[in-house]
C-alpha cells in the first residue's frame, strides 16, 4: 500500500503508529523501614518509575524530605503500547552536595497483573535496604485488547493491619 502527495505525485513512507493496549495506573503510596544513613538526619527520598516495551515512560514522585517512611501518595498514569511492559520502580536518597543514592529497585511483570482490579502491593525493595515500598496498581485494558493471564499475590498495607486488630 502507498499514499502519494496530491501536489507532487510522490509516494510518501508509511509511518507505523503504535497502539495504545491499555493505561496502568500507578499511585506509590509510602516506603517504610528506610534506614539514616551516617548518622544523618532522616533522608530525603524519591521514587522512579520506568514502563518498559515499544516507547519507555518515565516518572519522578516528589522528593519527601526528612522522613523514614515517607507517605507521597501520588498517581501516575501510563499508556500501555505492548502486552509484555514491564514496570521498573527505583527508590532513591536525594543529595544535596553529591549523586542522588539508589536504595533499592524491583520489576513488575505487567501481563501478571489482573485487569480492572485495583492491586496493593508491598513491595521488598532489592539492594542495599530492607526497605519495602507500597504501591497501588489499576491495569486497564483497552477493548478489544487481551493483556494476559493474572496470577498476582498480594499482603495488606500497614493501615489495614492496624484497622484490623
Amino acid at each position: 500500500m502507498c499514499i502519494r502527495d496530491r501536489s507532487t505525485g510522490d509516494s510518501l513512507p508509511l509511518i507505523s503508529v503504535p497502539t495504545v493496549r491499555g493505561e496502568l495506573l500507578v499511585q506509590v503510596l509510602e516506603a517504610v523501614d528506610l534506614v539514616r544513613e551516617r548518622r544523618r538526619s532522616a533522608p530525603a527520598s524519591y521514587v522512579t518509575l520506568t514502563l518498559t516495551g515499544e516507547s519507555p515512560s518515565r516518572a519522578r514522585t516528589t522528593v519527601y524530605q526528612n522522613s523514614m517512611n515517607p507517605k507521597w501518595n501520588e498517581t501516575y498514569r501510563f499508556q500501555l503500547l505492548s502486552r509484555h511492559s514491564i514496570l521498573n520502580i527505583q527508590l532513591w536518597y536525594k543529595h544535596r552536595l553529591s549523586s542522588d543514592k539508589l536504595i533499592g529497585h524491583c520489576s513488575i511483570n505487567i501481563p501478571n497483573l489482573e485487569t480492572h482490579v485495583p492491586t496493593q502491593l508491598c513491595l521488598l525493595m532489592q539492594g542495599q535496604s530492607s526497605a519495602k515500598l507500597w504501591v497501588k496498581l489499576f491495569l486497564k485494558p483497552k477493548l478489544g485488547h487481551d493483556l494476559g493471564p493474572c496470577l498476582l499475590y498480594t499482603s495488606p498495607s500497614p493501615r489495614d493491619r492496624q484497622k484490623s486488630r
